[in-house]
C-alpha cells in the first residue's frame, strides 16, 4: 500500500514539472525509495533528494547540466551512474552506507565532496579508489570524510587543490604520515582533525602547522601569521639540528686520524671543508659557520712531545753559545 502511494506521489511530482523549465527540484523529506524520472532533466542545475529512503543513484543520466546533487541521509550503498554528470561541482553523500569512494572518474569539475558518517559494518572503514581520487585531484577543493573509522589518508595525497579538509572523529594515529600527506597540499587553509588518536600527541598541532604551507584554521581555531612563521622556523631549526647531530664528520674526511676525540674531529673537519670548495659546497647546510664547534683548551691534548723537542733545542743553543764564548776567551789569552 505504501509503495503505491509513493509511486503516485512521484508521478504527480513529475507531472507537476512536466511542462516547465525547472532548474531546481526539491524532493527532500518525501519518503522516496527511488529517484523519479524527470521529463526535462537537461534543465536541472540543483537537485535536492536528501532525507529519503533512496538506495540507488539512478535516473539522472540526462541531467547533463546538473551542478549540485544532494543525496545525504539516504540508504545508498554505492556511488554509481554519475558518468553523464560532467558539470557536477557539489556532491553530498553523507549519512549513507557507502564503503568505497568510487565511480567519480568523469567528474573532473567536482569541487566539493561530502561523505561524512557512513553507516558501515563493525570493523570496516571508508576506502578510496585510486582512479577516482586521481580523476578529481585537479578540481576537488572541499572534502569531508569525518566519522568513518579511517586509519590513513596517504591515498589522498594526489588531491593537490584541496582547501578545506575534515577528517575528524576517525582513527588517524600516524603523525609523520599525516604531515607527509599535508605537505603535498599547497592550498590547504582549513583542517579539522579533532577526536583522532594523533590528538593525544602533545605537539601534533605544532607539527601540522609547520608541515602545511598556508594553514589558517586548525580544528576551528584561527592561526596567526606570527604563530605560523615561528613554528615553521622552529621546525626547520630542529631538522637542521638533527642532520648536524647525526652526521659523522670523520667519514667526510677520510685522512683524518680516528684516535682524536669527536670534538677535535668535528673542528678539524670544518677547517678542512672550508679549504676544500667541492666538499664545502656539497655540505654547505651541514657545515655552516654557525654550526662551528669551538673547543675549550682543557679538552686539547697536552703537547708533551713538542715540549721535549723545544727543551732539547734550547739546551743545544746554550751549549753552542757557551762553546763560542770559551773559544773567544781562549783567543784573547793567547793575544
Amino acid at each position: 500500500m505504501n509503495d503505491k502511494v509513493e509511486v503516485k506521489s512521484s508521478r504527480n511530482l513529475v507531472q507537476k514539472f512536466k511542462h516547465k523549465k525547472v532548474t531546481h527540484i526539491y524532493l527532500n523529506d518525501r519518503y522516496l525509495k527511488k529517484i523519479p524520472r524527470l521529463s526535462n532533466p537537461q534543465d536541472l542545475i540543483v537537485a535536492y533528494f536528501h532525507n529519503n529512503e533512496i538506495d540507488e543513484i539512478a535516473n539522472l543520466g540526462g541531467a547533463h547540466n546538473l551542478a549540485s546533487l544532494y543525496l545525504q541521509k539516504n540508504r545508498i550503498l554505492k556511488i554509481e551512474n554519475l558518468n553523464n554528470l560532467q558539470k557536477l561541482k557539489k556532491l553530498y553523500l553523507g549519512h549513507n552506507t557507502i564503503s568505497v569512494v568510487e565511480g567519480l572518474q568523469n567528474l573532473q569539475h567536482l569541487e566539493e565532496l561530502h561523505l561524512e558518517k557512513q553507516y558501515l559494518c563493525e570493523g570496516n572503514a571508508l576506502c578510496f579508489d585510486p582512479r577516482s581520487i586521481y580523476a578529481i585531484s585537479q578540481s576537488l577543493q572541499v572534502l569531508n570524510i569525518s566519522y568513518n573509522k579511517i586509519q590513513t589518508i596517504s591515498s589522498l595525497a594526489p588531491l593537490r587543490s584541496i582547501r578545506v579538509f575534515n577528517a575528524s572523529h576517525n582513527d588517524l594515529s600516524n603523525i609523520d604520515e599525516l604531515c607527509e600527506t599535508i605537505r603535498e597540499w599547497f592550498y590547504l587553509k582549513d583542517l579539522s582533525l579533532a577526536h583522532n588518536p594523533i590528538c593525544k600527541n602533545r605537539l601534533y598541532k605544532e607539527d601540522l602547522i609547520a608541515a602545511a604551507y598556508c594553514l589558517e584554521i586548525l580544528d576551528q581555531k584561527n592561526i596567526s601569521d606570527h604563530t605560523r612563521n615561528f613554528l615553521k622556523r622552529l621546525h626547520g631549526e630542529r631538522i637542521a639540528h638533527r642532520l648536524h647531530k647525526n652526521i659523522n664528520l670523520a667519514d667526510k674526511i677520510p685522512d683524518l686520524p680516528k684516535n682524536y676525540s669527536s670534538a677535535i674531529q668535528k673542528a678539524v673537519s670544518i677547517s678542512v671543508l672550508k679549504q676544500n670548495k667541492k666538499l664545502s659546497e656539497d655540505n654547505a647546510e651541514i657545515f655552516d659557520e654557525k654550526n662551528a664547534v669551538y673547543i675549550p683548551w682543557k679538552t686539547l691534548p697536552t703537547p708533551q712531545n713538542v715540549s721535549k723537542l723545544q727543551l732539547v733545542t734550547k739546551n743545544r743553543k746554550k751549549i753552542k753559545k757557551r762553546s763560542v764564548n770559551a773559544e773567544d776567551k781562549f783567543a784573547q789569552l793567547k793575544i
